[in-house]
């Protein structure tokens, strides 16, 4: 399962560092995060800051870093994580067994309560139930044994353990999952077949109306005899898909078998089967069969999440506003409260300062047309528009008005956050025209107010540049994974020598030491404790 945690390690910078981790889950290669606002409720994923796809970030070693600078103030908030690539979550099993009972000569009722129903060579004589497994004795080639039950639905993601006792010989053994099944002449069958060589395939097969036909399969690996295999075999509509694992294993990431088929099969009944092949000259072979479960098919399926929800963060404004642009939010200026026109302690010395706004101005709900030959006007209606107002800022030092100045000047949108108690909410804004007014006559005195007209926009979609100084952007330039950096025998040592930002001097500009002094598995790497590859794979 992913893990995933959130901190706020600089209180003098808004944004929260979240760390998620994927590592045990193989198949996620690339995930995303989502802030989950606990008043309003509102879903918002993070930006991923480097080598990206969508709002995803790519992992490295399964793990991910976000630094959410766009945060709200004074409210509880926590973190989710998911991935387009996570398994599904199953639901409740349709139906399983455990075969905690022994039964001769039958296998009786599942452990969920489903009577079991036996077809195929002697029966009830070739079936019986020893603690832990129900099993197949195959006196006889040629003849398959099916023992299936009724799950009241034709869609199934169905897992179950099975063993050959012997290595096949002269010709395979073969044990399937079974899925719509109706009777021995109309099934799907998804497994294994156990070689002669002592090597497993992967098959899918389909008997409709007494024609049994081979619609796929794939070779896999040696088989050691009584070492139980995991099979899944999955119907989702006319996807039919196949795994097969050793117990024990990891779980293959991708299908063995993957396949459409628009037969009309439509049992609602699940199972297993097994088959001596013509041919075959083991004698007479038990199969067990055990952990049989059938959930409902993956498609459509809740994927595999983690949260910080036990925990929820808090970002506390300190009476401040924040001037900042998502995409650089090394930019982002601290804007306290000035109470009047005229500086004075607290609000003197060097900084911009939040003086006031202009009234908020909404767009017409509706505009009128005038038709020709019509006395009146027609009006039509339209959604109201979001506020159009300005924000009165001042700025004590020429360097400050400078600062304010390059960050409106790329021509992104800006975001605006501060306290609720104000009554201004969290915003996007489209900054227009700017205007610079000396606050006296005398022009060397360096206070400007700076007028910011704006109208609200919504959250902008894309990437951010990262925190100050990381310039991690270049650096997945070149090496777009963990691995690439690692191949090039780069340490993390290198990275910080190479990489520290010419702005260190600012304590708002983050640097790679800030980076460096936050993640003790990289410090561990820099005292040589630990490897790249050791990071790669997780551990």
């Amino acid at each position: 399962m992913p893990v995933i945690s959130a901190s706020t390690n600089h209180p003098s910078r808004p944004y929260v560092l979240v760390q998620a981790s994927w590592a045990d889950v193989p198949s996620v290669t690339q995930a995303a995060v989502y802030r989950v606002n606990t008043v309003t409720g509102e879903c918002v994923p993070l930006r991923p800051y480097v080598c990206y796809d969508g709002w995803e970030l790519v992992l490295s070693g399964g793990h991910g870093t976000w630094w959410d600078t766009e945060a709200p103030f004074d409210v509880p908030f926590y973190y989710l994580t998911t991935s387009t690539l996570a398994p599904c979550l199953p639901a409740t099993p349709l139906a399983y067994d455990l075969f905690g009972r022994t039964v001769v000569d039958g296998w009786s009722t599942a452990t969920s309560g489903q009577p079991w129903v036996l077809n195929g060579g002697t029966n009830p004589g070739n079936y019986d139930v020893v603690p832990g497994s129900g099993t197949h004795t195959l006196d006889s080639t040629n003849v398959i044994r099916y023992s299936t039950l009724d799950i009241g639905q034709t869609d199934f993601d169905l897992l179950v353990d099975v063993a050959s006792p012997v290595t096949a010989a002269t010709t395979p053994i073969t044990t399937r999952a079974v899925g719509r099944f109706a009777d021995p002449s109309n099934t799907y069958l998804g497994g294994l077949v156990f070689g002669i060589g002592g090597t497993v395939t992967v098959q899918i097969a389909k008997i409709d109306g007494g024609v049994g036909t081979l619609l796929g399969q794939t070779a896999g690996d040696a088989y050691i005899p009584g070492v139980p295999w995991r099979i899944q075999f999955q119907g989702a509509g006319t996807t039919l898909r196949a795994k097969a694992w050793q117990v024990g294993n990891p779980v293959p990431t991708s299908w063995a078998v993957s396949l459409t088929d628009t037969s009309t099969l439509s049992g609602t009944q699940a199972g297993v089967s097994s088959r001596r092949d013509a041919g075959n000259t083991n004698g007479t072979v038990v199969i067990p069969w055990s952990n049989f479960e059938v959930s409902q098919a993956c498609v459509p399926c809740a994927p595999v999440t983690a949260d910080t929800s036990d925990s929820p963060v808090t970002l506390v404004s300190d009476g401040r506003f924040w001037l900042s642009d998502p995409v650089r939010p090394c930019n982002d200026r601290p804007v306290p409260l000035c109470p009047t026109d005229v500086p004075a302690p607290p609000c003197s010395g060097s900084g911009i300062l939040f003086v006031g706004m202009g009234p908020e101005i909404y767009g017409a709900n509706s505009f009128t047309m005038r038709p020709m030959n019509r006395r009146r006007n027609i009006s039509a209606t339209r959604p109201r528009g979001d506020a159009t107002t300005a924000l009165r800022l001042q700025t004590l030092t020429f360097a400050d008005r400078d600062d304010l100045l390059e960050l409106t000047a790329p021509g992104t949108l800006l975001q605006w956050r501060g306290p609720a108690e104000y009554g201004i909410a969290d915003r996007y804004m489209n900054v227009a025209d700017v205007q610079v007014s000396p606050e006296l006559p005398d022009l060397r005195i360096q206070i400007r107010t700076e007028v910011l007209p704006y109208d609200v926009q919504d959250r902008p979609a894309g990437p951010s540049q990262g925190i100050c100084g990381a310039r991690v952007a270049d650096i997945c330039a070149a090496y777009p994974t963990w691995g690439d950096l690692a191949a090039t025998g780069m340490t993390w040592d290198d990275l910080v020598a190479g990489q520290a930002s010419p702005e260190s001097a600012n304590p708002d500009q983050r640097t790679w030491d800030d980076v460096n002094g936050e993640f003790a598995d990289w410090n561990a790497v820099n005292a040589g404790g630990r490897t790249w590859a050791g990071l790669l794979a997780g551990d």
